[in-house]
């Protein structure tokens, strides 16, 4: 494949935009000791040197608890990451499931969150036990941290570099099942949809080289 080509297959791949490559924990049948059969992802979008946007997905369709059947009883009540180390009193949450959780600065426990503004940790904390449920009342979640660091150096980028916590809580478990894992942050590639417009001039533009091609061959 010529480098015009190479070039017009990675326009298209932009244009349709591809996810990028996750680096997931969990999971049905997993090895991950403390996932309890959920599946966790953590992407990141750079805006500056100083500040990242944290993306942390958990799918709970298939939480087993401590055990090897799926739950339908239990619910997040506090989900924390560290991408960085310090973090800046500026990080905060963007969004959350149902916008039902609140942010602290700091790390996580069974207790809940842990305000500490110096361990890298970022924290979502809920009263609710139903913004986020698990098995056939689950779902993925996503929750978005505006995460600010001094400088572009605290930044933790290496394989397992960052860490994630997740706390469920249910009927037999008040203080909680916590996950506490090394996880791989990810860049995050926003799904595009392209525009007729785009797709016609790709089109145009692949049947243009299509023609080039030819006329060399003639």
């Amino acid at each position: 494949m010529n480098k015009i080509l190479k070039g017009l297959l990675a326009s298209l791949l932009l244009a349709f935009g591809v996810n990028a490559s996750a680096d997931p924990i969990g999971g049905p049948n997993s090895t991950c000791g403390s996932c309890y059969g959920s599946t966790i992802t953590l992407q990141f979008e750079v805006v500056s040197a100083t500040e990242y946007l944290i993306h942390v997905f958990v799918d709970t369709t298939t939480f087993v608890g401590g055990g090897n059947t799926v739950l339908n009883d239990y619910w997040i009540s506090q989900v924390s990451v560290k991408p960085a180390e310090p973090l800046t009193n500026a990080s905060n949450l963007v969004s959350s499931p149902s916008n039902a959780f609140t942010f602290v600065l700091g790390g996580l426990n069974n207790s809940g969150c842990q305000a500490n503004a110096n361990n890298g940790f970022e924290c979502a904390t809920t009263n609710s036990t139903t913004a986020v449920g698990t098995g056939s009342n689950g779902g993925t979640y996503e929750w978005v941290f505006d995460t600010f660091v001094a400088n572009a150096n605290d930044w933790l980028i290496a394989a397992g570099g960052a860490s994630v916590k997740i706390n469920y809580n249910g009927p037999n478990q008040p203080n909680g099942l916590l996950t506490s894992e090394g996880i791989t942050l990810q860049p995050f590639i926003p799904l595009l949809v392209p525009e007729p417009g785009m797709l016609a001039l790709l089109g145009i533009g692949t049947l243009g080289l299509a023609l080039a091609r030819r006329r060399r061959k003639s």
